[in-house]
C-alpha cells in the first residue's frame, strides 16, 4: 500500500474567490430582503396620506403626537395601553396657527438678556 505524505493543498486564490463570492451572495440576499420588507410593509398608513408632524415625550411611556391626515391634523395622546384624540384641527384653523419653534437667534438674544439682567448692579440709595 502506498501512503500519501502530503495532502492536496487548496489554492489560495480559489479560497479567496469562493469566500468572496459567498460573502457577496449573502449581502445581496440581505439587501433584497430589506428592500422587500420595506416595499411590502403594511406600516405605510392609509395610501401614504398619514404622517407624523411632531411628537413630544411627556413621560416614560407617554407622548403627545401631532398627525396629519390629508387636510386635517389630529393631536393624539399615546400611552402604553391606549391612544386618545386630544384635539382635531382643520385646514382653516391651521393657516392662522404657527407651530414653529423659536430659532437659535431667539435663544441667543434671550440668553444675552438674562445675562445682562443678572450682571446689573442695583443702585444703593444714600441715606443721610
Amino acid at each position: 500500500m502506498e501512503e500519501r505524505v502530503g495532502a492536496a493543498v487548496p489554492d489560495f486564490g480559489m479560497l479567496v474567490l469562493k469566500g468572496g463570492s459567498t460573502l457577496i451572495l449573502v449581502l445581496a440576499l440581505l439587501l433584497l430582503t430589506l428592500y422587500l420588507l420595506r416595499r411590502l410593509s403594511s406600516f405605510r398608513g392609509i395610501s401614504g396620506r398619514l404622517r407624523v408632524v411632531e411628537a413630544l415625550q411627556v413621560g416614560p411611556k407617554e407622548r403627545v403626537v401631532l398627525v396629519a391626515l390629508g387636510k386635517r391634523e389630529l393631536l393624539l395622546g399615546v400611552t402604553a395601553s391606549s391612544i386618545s384624540t386630544l384635539a382635531e384641527f382643520s385646514e382653516a384653523e391651521n393657516e392662522g396657527a404657527s407651530l414653529s419653534r423659536p430659532g437659535f437667534a431667539d435663544f441667543l438674544s434671550g440668553a444675552q438678556r438674562k445675562k445682562t439682567e443678572a450682571t446689573e448692579v442695583p443702585e444703593v440709595m444714600n441715606v443721610p
